[in-house]
């Protein structure tokens, strides 16, 4: 059998290169760990312009449910003053003219 001292790995150099890549492991998990905080925080932040929209929104829906509501008085009133003057213009006698 013919040993190469040259390819020979000792514990040490292979408990080296473990070490290694554990290292760069962790330090890829830092990195992804790093981008999901980024990422947390700019959801966080979505999600936060999406409540005030959805407040605004609502404010919005309550206004124009509002101004709906005056419409429907204003119609009614007109149609009441539509129909009095056209009871009145019945009512009034016609003059030769």
């Amino acid at each position: 059998m013919n040993k190469n001292p040259k390819n020979k790995m000792t514990i040490d150099d292979l408990a080296v290169l473990i070490k290694n890549e554990f290292d760069r492991v962790s330090e890829r998990f830092e990195q992804i760990d790093q981008r999901l905080d980024r990422m947390d925080q700019r959801i966080q932040s979505i999600e936060s312009k999406i409540n005030d929209i959805s407040h605004e929104l609502n404010l919005i829906h309550r206004e124009i449910a509002e101004i709906k509501i005056r419409l429907d008085r204003l119609e009614k009133n007109f149609n009441n003053r539509n129909k009095e003057v056209n009871i009145l213009s019945r009512a009034r006698p016609k003059t030769p003219f």
